[in-house]
Parts: C-alpha cells; structure tokens; sequence
C-alpha cells in the first residue's frame, strides 16, 4: 500500500506543501484558550442572554431549543464542567 502514497509523499517533499496550515477556527480557539475565566464566564452569559431575548421575542413561531446547546458547550468546554451544568440549568 505504501507504493500507492509514495508519488504523493515524493510531491510533497520536491514542492514543500504545508499541510499543517492555521486556519481562523484555529486562531479563534487559540485566542480563546488565552482568555481568563471570568472573560469566558462574561460570553456565555451574553450568549445566553442574547439568545433567551430571541427566544422570548420569536415566541412559539420559532423553536430555539437546539441553539441554547451553544453556550452550554461554550462553558462546558472553556469554563469547566460545573460551569456547563450552571449554564444548562439555567437554559432549562
């Protein structure tokens, strides 16, 4: 099977592709990572809110139930477990 990558592997040497390019998602998530954890705790929350707001103004014509999976992941990924569990109960 290695006959078949080496053409490949022999391009990629002769014309120095880079494969590991950053990508703005990546930049994004550095740039996060960077923060502290009252900046992070701060964006939830206004997502959160943001979204309740939409929610409240769209009424029943608008189901909005899967987006508020977006800041709970958010806090749960960048604040903590106790934090996503906060911001879901708070959604709820």
């Amino acid at each position: 099977m290695f006959w078949l990558a080496e053409p490949l592997l022999r391009s990629i040497q002769k014309y120095r592709i880079s494969i590991s390019k950053e990508t703005n998602i990546d930049k994004l998530f550095a740039f996060l990572n960077r923060q502290p954890k009252y900046v992070l705790w701060a964006l939830a929350a206004a997502m959160l809110i943001v979204l309740g707001i939409a929610d409240l103004v769209t009424g029943e014509r608008i189901a909005m139930s899967l987006l508020y999976l977006i800041p709970v992941a958010f806090a749960a990924w960048g604040i903590g477990r106790n934090s996503g569990l906060i911001f879901s109960i708070a959604s709820a």
